[in-house]
């Protein structure tokens, strides 16, 4: 059933073939993560990407001895360090599941031979890409806003989800805020 979950949202993305759909059934691989267990560390190589079936997982970004949070994904949603994973550099983030989490992961090389022969996939890639992007630039408009109150409105605007999801502190964090200015907002 997970995996028809990630084929029926590729589909709906773009359609795709018969072959496509058994190729994607034969090599995607079920994984579970605990609650406050990690997926990935900063720094190491990815050979995967992963889907989120169920779960909350957030990506945590080490600085200066200071560790931010970049961005916070949930069921239905992919889980791709693009530069990690293609160019084959390290990974930008560690990733730590703060809810129990079923992800269905696809590996580099199974990706690779998907993209080069099935030309609907790339069409599914090139879409994923745009909607992370955006989701990307929504944090970077966030950013922008000076007055703590309205950064923190704008955010539950965009994620009314993550409101009763996340951690305060990981809140505040994505929004570079310290955890007492969201108390004092909230």
């Amino acid at each position: 059933m997970p995996k028809q979950l990630f084929i029926e949202k590729w589909d709906q993305i773009h359609f795709l073939s018969d072959k496509l759909k058994q190729v994607l059934q034969a090599n995607l691989h079920l994984q579970t993560i605990r609650k406050g267990e990690t997926l990935y560390k900063q720094n190491e190589r990815l050979h995967k990407t992963y889907f989120i079936v169920k779960g909350l997982l957030v990506g945590h970004r080490l600085e200066a001895h200071k560790s931010s949070v970049c961005w916070f994904l949930k069921e239905h949603d992919f889980i791709k360090d693009h530069d990690s994973l293609y160019h084959q550099r390290p990974a930008k983030h560690t990733v730590i599941a703060t809810e129990d989490s079923t992800l269905l992961c696809l590996s580099y090389r199974d990706l690779q031979m998907i993209n080069y022969t099935f030309p609907e996939a790339n069409i599914v890639a090139k879409n994923l890409l745009n909607y992370y992007l955006s989701y990307h630039q929504q944090r970077i408009s966030l950013l922008t806003i000076q007055n703590s109150t309205d950064r923190y409105h704008r955010f539950a605007e965009y994620f009314p989800w993550a409101v009763g999801r996340l951690k305060r502190g990981d809140i505040a964090s994505f929004l570079n805020m310290s955890a007492e200015t969201l108390s004092r907002i909230r």
